[in-house]
């Protein structure tokens, strides 16, 4: 009789456990949902986002030892993007020292590869905003009207304006 009772009593216990457990879990998930949108609901205009910028128009021009390319872009202005080779990382390193002379730096980072070593570095600088990128024997330098164009530009965010649409209308 005792081993009956005492076995009632876990079953009880094991499950106001579990219906306590559940409980909780449920009014979590609910307190996770959003609320239905009511019909005072209307869709806003955001008049302080930036229109969307895309690429009408550029030059790409490649070499054994450099190339340059330039986009412009649907709001009037250009990005640049220019880069060397040197016959060794110690000439791409001083190139990169000596144009970074009078240049305010305000940002400098190490390009690492999938092992976590060392293999270059970037520089960001202003007046004009450049991104100096100086990898193995290669030097690069990425020239923006803004950080925000140049953010574009480095993610991949800026793409081909459809034909006939230049964005100047």
């Amino acid at each position: 009789m005792r081993r009956t009772l005492l076995r009632i009593a876990m079953f009880l216990l094991a499950f106001g456990l579990g219906v306590g457990v559940s409980y909780c879990r449920q009014l979590y998930e609910w307190s996770q949902l959003l609320p239905a949108p009511g019909p005072e609901a209307v869709a806003v205009y955001d008049w302080a986002a930036p229109p969307q910028i895309t690429i009408v128009g550029g030059m790409d021009a490649c070499g054994p030892t450099a190339n340059f390319h330039t986009v412009i872009l649907s709001d009037g202005t250009g990005i640049a993007c220019d880069c060397k080779t040197f016959s060794s990382h110690l000439a791409a390193a001083i190139a990169l020292k000596t144009s970074l002379v009078d240049a305010e730096i305000l940002e400098r980072s190490n390009e690492r590869d999938e092992r976590g070593r060392v293999i270059g570095d970037r520089v960001l600088v202003t007046n004009p905003i450049q991104r100096f990128s100086l990898l193995g024997k290669n030097l690069c330098v990425t020239t923006a009207p803004s950080f925000h164009h140049l953010r574009l530009y480095e993610s991949h965010s800026l793409y081909y304006a459809p034909r006939g649409i230049s964005g100047n209308e």
